[in-house]
Order: structure tokens, then C-alpha cells, then sequence
């Protein structure tokens, strides 16, 4: 649960970002989110 305000940040802070940090920003956030992903998954299963 503490987790999701990072969320929102990463997703709304690439468009005020400079574009140099916006692919690192937008990786960083994927990376986040695929490990959730597994996470999650891994729970389930």
C-alpha cells in the first residue's frame, strides 16, 4: 500500500521531466511494475 503514491509519481513525473530522464523514469517504473507482476503471479500460483 505505500508503494502506490511511488506509482502515480513515476507515471505523471516523465511528463515533466526532461527527456533525458524520461526513458530511465518510464524503465524504472516498468521494472516496478514487473516485479509486482511476479510477485503477484508467484502468489497466486
Amino acid at each position: 500500500m505505500g508503494t502506490e503514491p511511488n506509482q502515480i509519481n513515476l507515471l505523471t513525473l516523465p511528463i515533466s521531466s526532461t527527456p533525458s530522464e524520461f526513458p530511465y523514469e518510464v524503465f524504472r517504473y516498468r521494472n516496478d511494475l514487473a516485479q509486482f507482476f511476479l510477485l503477484a503471479f508467484n502468489m497466486c500460483v
